[in-house]
């Protein structure tokens, strides 16, 4: 892995900056593990990962943030069970250790993706296909079209990577510039 000037900490997830915390319980256990994005379940209570980019991401799954009755006997790859109370990190301008299986570049946007994962964020793009209907403009040779609302359509940008990883397909641990 190439890094943007950053120490990977050995057995943390915080690589510098200091989060807001907050605790949730996990609802349901699957890979709710430290570095992954969460979300409410289906009171505010309780948390799920994320199951798509156009999730509604709160926060990251933390780690040494539980204290000793979670990091004792547990490694940082480990997932919570159901019921644990669980740190959730957010509030930006803090560096995390995010899980991806996608290959990053240093200084790449990323957005939340399926299991709590990070991926690469693509640039949004509008296609006007020509047909046999007459599409007006305000403009010789525009075609009208209108964009609303204020949520990407790709889902909610959720950092930028600080180091290149070539996993390919393989999951692995990606340093992260929180934007949430």
């Amino acid at each position: 892995m190439a890094d943007c000037g950053l120490i990977e900490p050995a057995n943390q997830i915080i690589v510098t900056g200091d989060p807001l915390v907050v605790v949730k319980r996990v609802v349901t256990a699957t890979n709710v593990a430290p570095g992954r994005l969460v979300k409410y379940a289906t009171d505010d209570s309780g948390i799920v990962v994320l199951a798509a980019a156009t999730d509604n991401p709160l926060g990251w799954v933390g780690y040494e943030q539980a204290g000793n009755y979670y990091t004792d006997g547990h490694a940082i790859t480990t997932a919570y069970t159901a019921n644990d109370m669980v740190p959730i990190l957010f509030g930006g301008h803090f560096v995390i250790k995010a899980r991806t299986a996608t290959n990053l570049t240093c200084g790449d946007t990323l957005i939340g993706a399926a299991n709590g994962l990070v991926a690469l964020a693509v640039a949004i793009d509008v296609v006007v296909t020509a047909g046999s209907t007459t599409v007006l403009g305000s403009a010789a040779g525009s075609a009208a079209c209108t964009e609303s609302g204020s949520k990407p359509p790709g889902g909610q940008v959720v950092g930028v990577a600080m180091e290149t990883v070539l996993g390919g397909t393989t999951e692995d641990f990606v340093m992260v510039l929180s934007y949430i």
